[in-house]
Parts: C-alpha cells; structure tokens; sequence
C-alpha cells in the first residue's frame, strides 16, 4: 500500500486509497482495491507495506470479524497486534487504519503500527497498539506551500472526502517515496492508478472509484507529471 487517507465524522466513516502495486523498484505490477472490508460487518483495512504482509493481515481481521460483531473484532485483534510485540519487527513490517461502525461507540477510525524502532514518521505512537484518531493520513505529509498551491481548500475534509480526495492524491503523488516495509530502498514515486472512496455506514460499506491517471501503465514506473488542468473523474 502506497497511501491512504481515513477520517472519522459522526455518522460514517470515509477512507481514500490508491491503487498501485509495485515491486522494490517501483515498476508497476498491477492496479487493484487496496481496502479491505469485512463481508458480515461494517468494518475495513488500509495499510502501507508489502503486499503479502497487507493481504495477511486482511485475513486476520476477517478472522476477527467473525466474531459477530465490531467491538468484538476490534477486541480480538487488538490482542492479537500486542501479543506480536515481542516477534521482531521482520516478522510484519507494515503500518494501517481500521475503520468501522462500533455497536458501542458508533463510528470509529483506529491506527496501527509494527515498526519498534519507530522514528521520525511514527513519532511518539507506540507500536503494535490500536491508537483511536479522528484521521489520518498514510503518506509523508505535503508542506504547508504545497497544499496552498494545490488548490485544496483549508478545511477540505471536514464533510466527506470524495469532492477533494482526487486533488489530495494527485498532490501526494508528486513527492517520492520511502517504501516502508524496505526502508534501505531507493525513493520511488509510488502512489498511482487510482482512488477509490469507501464509505462505512451501520447498514453498507460501499467502494467507488472516484479518480484515474490514465498515464500510469503495468510495466513502467509512475511518473508524475505537472498538474493537468483537469482531473480524470470516474463518473459515479
């Protein structure tokens, strides 16, 4: 997972996330959705790190969640997360967001991540825990310059993320990357072929692809150009 980006409001829960997958050199492997969402309960995943490493912990939470419940699938794998702590840090390399609809609390957004070591990204986050936040965000954050020049309203998030999430990621996009799971990795350009927009409510959780760069192919690395003067919508 290259990016995402989850906030939390008072009657749902919205997430963006691209749609790159990339092997160490950042030459494009496929273009897929990148979130996770339980099929029994309002409950979802994003998560930067290997591919392989994403899609097992996809499955943990699945196991989790069928417990029946979301407070219950949270429980669960929160306990799962800390009884790793102690494995290395090899044994699963990743950072995320588990987002749902709590029978107790209503919606919820919840971070995550594996690395002891921490630094500079994780700040002081503890790892191998479930932080509750009102957001956030997946990928190195852009300066204060970049998103005034980007055109991005100030308080573009406070009412649902699909009017601006395009913008956001064509913004993110244009810095390159520090893969997290292979820090020792060259900078590469990361983000690419799209984002899709899921929404967790008590009764759905639906995913739409709301954006494409059309320039990003299997094969080739993502290479960012300057902003268009439009943005390649997918009509809903």
């Amino acid at each position: 997972m290259s990016a995402f980006f989850a906030a939390a409001y008072a009657d749902r829960v919205e997430l963006l996330t691209d749609g790159a997958i990339y092997d160490d050199d950042g030459v494009v492997i496929e273009f897929r959705t990148k979130v996770w969402t339980s099929d029994t309960l309002p409950l979802a995943f994003a998560g930067r790190g290997g591919t392989t490493t994403i899609e097992l912990m996809g499955m943990v939470i699945d196991l989790c969640s069928w417990r029946g419940s979301v407070d219950e699938a949270l429980r669960m794998f929160s306990d799962r997360l800390e009884s790793r702590a102690d494995r290395g840090q090899e044994q699963a390399a990743l950072d995320g967001v588990i987002a749902g609809i709590s029978e107790t609390d209503g919606p919820v957004l919840y971070y995550f991540h594996t690395y002891k070591g921490g630094g500079a990204e994780f700040g002081d986050i503890a790892p191998f825990r479930l932080h509750e936040v009102p957001e956030m965000l997946g990928a190195p954050h852009p300066s204060p310059r970049e998103y005034r020049e980007s055109g991005l309203p100030m308080f573009w998030a406070c009412d649902g993320l699909a009017e601006h999430g395009p913008r956001l990621f064509d913004l993110l996009r244009r810095n390159p990357l520090k893969a997290v799971a292979l820090p020792g990795q060259p900078l590469i350009y990361g983000i690419g072929g799209h984002v899709d927009h899921t929404v967790l409510r008590a009764e759905s959780v639906v995913t739409e692809r709301i954006h494409e760069w059309p320039d990003d192919v299997v094969g080739e690395k993502i290479v960012p150009g300057p902003r268009r003067t439009g943005l390649q919508h997918v009509a809903a």
